[in-house]
């Protein structure tokens, strides 16, 4: 052959190319649209931000030429580098065998990769109510593991996987005498959904939301591209950075030794506390997050708790009752607190047996729901409800995170999580102690126990840095029944139960359910209050209650082995649960209202807690020091970001809480909540006195004190979570600092 023939072949092999991979990619994103169209008007549950009106269906036929301009996108850049390569790749034939080689592989790793973003984009949307966001896709990284990916996968969801490379390799295999039919075809395509999109078909064309109208893969980067831009804008948070100043030319005075020179004034003291900077203690001791009683170092000393009956405790949160105060410094542990007085009931107690704990976490369990009765069922968790009325119950209780990871850890380790959009709870390297380090030594077991998958947004490397001794998750369970994609929790609260029976005293027993969590499983008839199961909240409902009656089966096998009274029983939710409370606010991970927060504490043991209703704001970071108090183990509190739940009043004059989608919240003593969006650089605040379902936003400019608050706890936490996770994985004091009994 001339080489004039070799080059019209090789012109020709790249126009068959750069056409069909156009033309697949644009079938694909067709086919695409199709089941997104269908999803949008017959799914369930429904895509909320979309409304079926009769204009609607008009705009969405406006908005196929994304695909088509998409299709061109990735057609030209084929086109590109096909070019590039056959005019920088070299000449031997070996090395052109293989570079052609790795652009076949690439082809397809490419064509999977975008079908798995059209799936999952297709996916978020209908499970979250959002669209594949930056921040969403960050999460999931941290969050999945390929093996669960892969096991999330119906024969559907692989069919869709392989369809590109199928359509790019039928069109690809062609005869020679069909290809201008396709290119002909192609083109009088593309003309007419140029003119669905110019032409005005309707006066009245819906508005539709971005994650509709976009591809993905555009949604995806417009979002990345949004977080970066508004990174390196001004913050509405911090102070508005002005221009700098231009520098003048002057000359220097001539210095002379007899002409005194004024004296630079002295920068402001930075806020010291037991002679530490806020930079040297994972407490937050600065004076933003500190009320004046803590400044001046006199803390009320925690009441030591007492196997008494008649001890006299008062329902009132508030009082202000005079209590013996000592330094912090002087404060270790409960162990050390004495009174004057010589009390026969704190010998008693010192003579019992150690406590058996049980740390049951209720996954995606709402405070508005476990009771209600607003819509004529019966009551969800009755029995958890006796529970409540015989210990402590705290009605104000309020997650760390609207995630399991980060809730989770800081239930834990009484820490808050970071707030980055990297979910740092499930990296390798994170390290903390936690409640199961603390009772490593007291206790003789210690297990964790979950229907749910240990890889999918669970914290494993967590539990295998500083967890118990045994991990227990859904592999366990293969040979259970399976409701969706789960064993069947009725099931699993059987070997619980038989688990705990033959623990050796004391012992440590962790659990969490799963039942409440999305798609909410229809367990059948037996297990309903709510006949309607069309609507997610009603199978919700339905749900709770199955858990509240293997909460029962729990406790009735706990009293009759005679442990219930030697165990100390912790019911948390991990985080809250929305139904649309707000716009576009379903499931937990996505908003930061206070329904996907607030989540209920109970803690039963009715020697050490009397009946007791507590309304004051707690967090999740306050349950480590008040068991480790109840269990009169040491600790340094300095360590710890919580207070002890025994304190007659807090210190701290707010708490923090991080959500998925990167907004950092702070609601002070004095219900004023105030909202970052870290990603966007946005605030806002909601005053909860007089606005109480979040329903006018308000600027953050008249909040200043609040606005200094959250402005230093996002810089400043970041850093020490990063400096205490080096010093862990070291094993080393914290500028000096070091839990007793912890090595």
């Amino acid at each position: 052959m001339t080489p004039k023939s070799i080059s019209h072949t090789a012109e020709t092999h790249r126009l068959h190319f750069v056409w069909t991979l156009g033309t697949a990619v644009l079938l694909y994103g067709l086919l695409y649209r199709a089941r997104l169209f269908y999803n949008l008007y017959y799914a369930s549950p429904p895509y909320r931000a979309f409304n079926p009106q009769k204009d609607a269906f008009v705009s969405l036929l406006q908005s196929l030429w994304t695909e088509w301009a998409w299709a061109i996108q990735v057609a030209a850049i084929g086109w590109l580098l096909w070019a590039l390569g056959s005019l920088l790749l070299p000449k031997q034939q070996q090395l052109q065998r293989f570079f052609s080689l790795l652009g076949w592989i690439s082809l397809h790793i490419f064509f999977v990769a975008g079908a798995f973003l059209y799936g999952s984009h297709l996916r978020v949307m209908f499970a979250m109510q959002s669209g594949l966001t930056y921040d969403l896709w960050s999460e999931g990284i941290d969050a999945f593991a390929p093996a669960d990916i892969l096991t999330f996968l119906s024969f559907t969801d692989t069919i869709y996987l392989l369809l590109p490379l199928l359509l790019f390799w039928l069109l690809w295999k062609l005869p020679l005498s069909w290809r201008p039919w396709r290119n002909r075809s192609v083109l009088l395509g593309s003309l007419t959904l140029l003119l669905l999109a110019l032409l005005p078909l309707s006066s009245r064309a819906a508005k539709l939301d971005s994650a509709v109208t976009m591809t993905p893969i555009q949604f995806l980067v417009s979002d990345y591209l949004k977080t970066t831009k508004a990174l390196h804008s001004s913050d509405s948070l911090g102070p508005k950075r002005l221009p700098p100043r231009r520098k003048r030319k002057t000359t220097k005075p001539t210095r002379h030794r007899d002409i005194k020179q004024p004296k630079r004034p002295k920068p402001p003291a930075r806020m010291i506390w037991e002679g530490r900077s806020p930079e040297q203690t994972m407490k937050l001791i600065d004076s933003a997050f500190l009320q004046s009683a803590l400044i001046t170092k006199n803390i009320p000393t925690a009441t030591p708790p007492q196997d008494n009956t008649n001890t006299n405790t008062n329902t009132n949160t508030n009082t202000n009752t005079n209590t013996n105060t000592k330094s912090e410094t002087q404060r270790t542990t409960k162990a050390e607190y004495k009174t004057k007085t010589k009390d026969k009931t704190r010998a008693k107690h010192k003579t019992n047996p150690q406590w058996n704990l049980i740390f049951y976490m209720l996954e995606s369990v709402g405070t508005r729901y476990i009771f209600d009765r607003s819509r004529s069922h019966r009551m969800p968790m009755k029995f958890l409800q006796s529970i409540a009325k015989r210990g402590w119950f705290f009605t104000n209780h309020y997650s760390a995170a609207n995630s399991s990871p980060r809730a989770i850890f800081s239930m834990l380790t009484g820490l808050y999580p970071s707030p980055r959009l990297t979910m740092v709870e499930m990296k390798r390297t994170i390290c903390a102690p936690s409640l199961y380090d603390f009772l490593s030594k007291t206790h003789h077991d210690s297990f964790f126990m979950t229907p749910g998958s240990l890889s999918w947004y669970f914290p494993k490397y967590f539990f295998r840095n500083n967890g118990p001794k045994h991990l227990i998750g859904a592999r366990k369970f293969r040979r259970y029944k399976r409701y969706g994609s789960f064993p069947n929790e009725i099931d699993v609260h059987t070997s619980l139960i038989r688990r705990i029976q033959g623990q050796r005293e004391p012992f440590l027993a962790s659990y969490l359910s799963f039942l409440p969590h999305g798609p909410y499983d229809d367990y059948g008839p037996k297990y309903r209050i709510i006949r309607n199961i069309k609507r997610d909240i009603n199978r919700y409902y339905n749900n709770l209650y199955v858990l509240d009656l293997q909460i029962k089966r729990l406790f009735q096998s706990l009293k009759r082995s005679g442990r219930l009274k030697r165990t100390i029983i912790v019911f948390v939710g991990d985080h809250g649960q929305a139904f649309g409370q707000h716009r576009r606010n379903w499931g937990h991970s996505r908003k930061s209202y206070n329904e996907n927060y607030h989540a209920p504490l109970i803690i039963y043991q009715p020697r050490l807690f009397k009946p007791r209703v507590i309304k004051r704001r707690t967090s999740h970071v306050d349950i480590l020091p008040t068991l480790l108090d109840v269990l009169k183990i040491p600790y340094n509190p300095l360590l710890l970001q919580g207070e002890s739940l025994f304190q007659d009043r807090f210190y701290r004059k707010q708490i923090f809480m991080y959500g998925n989608e990167s907004t950092l919240s702070l609601i002070d003593k004095d219900n004023i909540k105030m909202q970052y969006l870290v990603k966007r650089r946005r605030c806002w605040v909601y005053d909860l006195n007089d606005d109480p379902d979040e329903k006018v936003r308000l600027s953050c400019r008249s909040f200043q004190e609040q606005r200094k608050a959250l402005r230093l706890y996002l810089r400043q936490q970041r850093r020490l979570r990063k400096k205490y996770n080096r010093s862990c994985r070291q094993k080393k004091p914290f500028f000096g600092l070091k839990h007793p009994g912890l090595e």
